[in-house]
């Protein structure tokens, strides 16, 4: 017998989206009975699947996953559950419904590739234009590629997906910074050598602390502890926080 997820691709590129879910163990193919529209979503581990209740569970959970890091990306790509099929050796087929749907609404811009090319007065017209068509379609390969490994990592790591979150925040408060020091401590077994110093570290992880330093934006309203030498302001403490995220970030990323 073989269960499967049927899926709909609400919207987004089929190629970026499979390649994605392909890097975390996933199989994502076009049904092909009766020009349905939808997608099946095909994974190993549902071969071990004794109820369609197992299979509708990890499927919207990837979906979710795949969707809410698509917001934060702003990649017009969004996937959306319809039933669970089961297919016995016989070749009778059974589709399987749920009520509880899952949806994400999200906002954002395709990526658009900007190729870049030198002009030379001895090519023709046609041949700058195909050079330049040319350029613009590596540089979209580039960014899909690139794309493409962030999502597979957020899709595969949670604390990444945390920290993607709390990057996106547009007015962060001293405690959202710091919950990304502090997933990137605890992923890094406590050293951060890699990323920052020791000094850097303690004097963000002081400054965010003391309301003599963050006043009412700091995380603790009292505190007996010493300021740091040379406190972090606000705009300091955020700069902090997001290079170190992206670095790491980047770090997770390379795995792909």
């Amino acid at each position: 017998m073989t269960w499967c997820a049927e899926l709909k691709i609400i919207s987004g590129n089929e190629d970026v989206i499979g390649s994605v879910l392909a890097n975390v163990g996933y199989k994502f193919v076009e049904d092909k009975h009766q020009d349905s529209g939808k997608w099946l979503l095909e994974h190993p581990k549902y071969s071990e699947v004794s109820s369609s209740k197992e299979v509708y569970t990890d499927a919207i959970e990837i979906i979710e996953k795949f969707n809410k890091t698509a917001q934060i990306e702003k990649e017009d790509s969004r996937l959306e559950f319809v039933s669970v099929r089961y297919e016995s050796s016989s070749g009778i087929m059974k589709r399987h419904f749920f009520a509880e749907l899952s949806t994400c609404v999200l906002g954002g811009a395709q990526l658009r590739g900007e190729g870049r090319i030198i002009r030379n007065s001895h090519l023709s017209e046609d041949e700058i234009i195909r050079r330049i068509k040319e350029a613009e379609e590596l540089e979209k390969k580039k960014k899909e590629a690139t794309l493409i490994r962030r999502m597979s990592s957020a899709l595969t790591k949670p604390a990444v997906l945390y920290v993607m979150e709390l990057l996106s925040i547009s007015d962060p408060s001293m405690t959202e910074l710091g919950h990304i020091i502090e997933l990137i401590v605890e992923d890094c077994d406590g050293d951060l050598t890699e990323f920052t110093t020791k000094a850097e570290q303690s004097r963000f992880e002081r400054s965010i602390n003391h309301p003599s330093v963050m006043g009412l934006k700091a995380r603790h309203a009292v505190s007996k502890n010493q300021l740091p030498p040379k406190p972090m302001n606000e705009n300091e403490a955020k700069s902090f926080a997001h290079r170190v995220g992206q670095e790491w970030l980047r770090k997770q990323n390379n795995k792909y």
